[in-house]
């Protein structure tokens, strides 16, 4: 489902499949996508750092950072929650989204849409699409001196991945 909020832009809508919260998130200020295989470094005494054996012990992970706007335009960001005024998205943020369960299911599709959809509402690009992930980190300032009705460099860190309850 794609919920109609502003015009054109790049969204995410994050869906919780249990209790079906939803939140979208725009205007979207960059995406980071970052993929990693950790390894660590067996130094050995006299050898040059080239030479050194490299171990991986975990698997590859992939993350996705996202800045992002909360403002205030008058329309529900919470699928039907009357997630509408900057507090309510901040509180919604802080105490639905990022919960203290883990065993939270989350889904994430990141889509650009177009000011005049079809009348299905149809994304016109998609990135990502129900990609499940963990919310790992958010970082969501409260005051800023720009206006009440936005706060600019709120950033969420999502993990790919479906968690292990």
């Amino acid at each position: 489902m794609v919920t109609k909020v502003g015009g054109t832009g790049w969204r995410i809508e994050l869906t919780e499949l249990s209790r079906n919260n939803t939140y979208t998130m725009y205007p979207i200020n960059s995406i980071d996508d970052s993929l990693e295989k950790p390894t660590i470094s067996m130094s050995l005494p006299g050898t040059s750092y080239s030479e050194n054996p490299l171990m991986g012990l975990e698997g590859q992970e992939s993350s996705i950072t996202v800045d992002f706007t909360i403002w205030d335009n008058g329309e529900d960001r919470g699928s039907g929650n009357n997630i509408v005024s900057v507090s309510d998205q901040l509180d919604y943020l802080k105490n639905t989204i990022f919960e203290p369960d883990f065993d939270a299911k989350w889904e994430l599709s990141l889509y650009y849409l177009e000011d005049e959809p079809d009348e299905d509402a149809n994304r016109n690009y998609r990135l990502y699409e129900n990609e499940q992930v963990l919310i790992d980190s958010h970082n969501l300032p409260v005051v800023t001196e720009t206006s009440f009705k936005w706060i600019e460099g709120c950033r969420m860190e999502f993990v790919i991945g479906e968690p292990i309850l």
